[in-house]
């Protein structure tokens, strides 16, 4: 599957200031990969811990892949440049959010043009 690096975290705690960090100290993964033909993400944390979630949908529009899911009672979404493979990541819990931008290999591309969404 494509392989997608968080390059930039923000988080923000409700009636707080939003913080700029590194995905890891933030605890969001620094690598994920994707499987949209299995509806899939597996992602992996600087601690060497990884998570397996599903994708509950996928879908193109333009230059754009979207991907959603939820994971542990926590929606997520994702948004995929398919010319130039960055992303926007949203994660949402109780009384925080949390923000990742990044890049996704061309691996991912070449699956959006193949037809590879659900």
């Amino acid at each position: 599957g494509a392989i997608c690096a968080v390059q930039q975290a923000v988080a923000c705690g409700a009636f707080e200031t939003c913080e700029r960090a590194l995905p890891a100290a933030v605890n969001l993964p620094a690598l994920m990969r994707f499987d949209v033909g299995a509806g899939l993400i597996e992602s992996r944390h600087e601690s060497g811990a990884i998570r397996t979630s599903k994708i509950s949908s996928s879908s193109t529009e333009g230059d754009a892949l979207v991907l959603q899911g939820v994971d542990g009672g926590h929606p997520w979404a994702m948004r995929v440049n398919t010319k130039d493979g960055e992303f926007t990541l949203s994660i949402l819990r109780e009384g925080e959010g949390f923000l990742g931008f990044g890049v996704c290999s061309a691996k991912m591309l070449d699956t959006v043009e193949a037809g590879g969404t659900q």
